[in-house]
């Protein structure tokens, strides 16, 4: 008999992510009776995927119950896992990277990622005791330093965006980006007078402080970055 499981599901990964998690399956599928268990695992994408179980008739209906409850929710022995919610942007960042080892750094083979309506759990390897709550941390933790779902006022319109929707000077004025964005009209402002200066650097229009081209390429609509580009050719030439 089969337990069927999607490729993609946490307990298909739970059973191939973990040996000593199998075999705790296997010696619980044997209490039950007589019963064999084994990954069915069609390398070429036709038929099943699963967990096999074999034996004795009268007991594997139990035994096949008994792995089922365990592929559900785990002993906290073999994995742990944890929910956080999360804004929608958010979650849509987090689509956008797509693979889990974007989301989980060095511990993409040691966890699993699943992106909900408005909530991201990660099921991570316990293996040895205890790394599991660590990859959790790490795991989490590397969402909060990339201030994904940190937000902050735009020193100019005062209006409040995610920390990832603009920029911030080295004196921490932040400027929202994007295509209607106070930096590019900042920016337009200052073409002009940049023209002008050796080093053609766009300033912050507080503290006058040097805005890396790194960020301004990186919030800057592609036409303004363009027309700032040729001013500092245009310069040059001159």
């Amino acid at each position: 008999m089969l337990i069927p499981l999607d490729p993609k599901s946490k307990p298909w990964w739970m059973i191939n992510s973990s040996a000593t998690f199998f075999s705790f399956l296997q010696s619980s599928a044997m209490k039950e009776g007589l019963v064999q268990i084994q990954i069915k695992n069609d390398k070429w994408g036709e038929g099943e995927y699963g967990v096999s179980l074999r034996g004795n008739a009268i007991v594997i209906e139990s035994a096949m119950a008994q792995v089922a409850t365990y592929l559900l929710d785990p002993p906290d022995k073999y994995f742990v896992e944890e929910e956080r919610q999360y804004s929608r942007r958010v979650l849509s960042k987090l689509r956008e990277q797509a693979f889990d080892s974007d989301i989980l750094g060095q511990f993409s083979h040691s966890a699993k990622v699943e992106l909900r309506d408005d909530t991201v759990q990660i099921c991570a390897v316990n293996q040895p005791k205890n790394t599991g709550k660590l990859i959790l941390s790490s795991a989490f933790g590397k969402q909060k330093q990339e201030k994904l779902d940190m937000f902050v006022d735009c020193c100019v319109c005062f209006g409040s965006f995610n920390y990832d929707e603009g920029i911030v000077c080295r004196e921490g004025h932040f400027y929202c980006g994007g295509d209607d964005g106070c930096l590019g009209n900042m920016v337009k402002a200052q073409l002009q007078h940049i023209q002008h200066q050796k080093d053609n650097s766009v300033l912050c229009s507080i503290c006058q402080s040097l805005i890396s081209n790194r960020l301004l390429a990186a919030q800057l609509p592609q036409d303004i970055w363009a027309n700032l580009d040729d001013t500092r050719i245009d310069s040059k030439v001159k």
